[in-house]
């Protein structure tokens, strides 16, 4: 799996579905300008902003399986 063609293909889909109209969709209605990881609250960097900014939650909230358990869990 190619992140740099995931990414591209992404960024593509978002402006050609949008057509002439297309607005920065990234953070629209999230609570938090950047994702960041919930248990450690560092924001996180690099390719992982664009990735996790496509997707349609509202909050920027994000951790692993292991994190959520933990944080969760007495």
């Amino acid at each position: 799996m190619d992140i740099y063609q995931t990414v591209t293909d992404q960024v593509i889909k978002q402006m050609t579905e949008s057509g002439a109209d297309w607005v920065n969709p990234f953070n629209k209605g999230k609570t938090s300008l950047r994702p960041y990881n919930a248990v450690t609250q560092r924001n996180y960097r690099g390719v992982n902003i664009l990735m996790l900014n496509f997707t349609p939650f509202q909050s920027n909230g994000w951790a692993g399986y292991q994190q959520w358990h933990q944080r969760i869990a007495p």
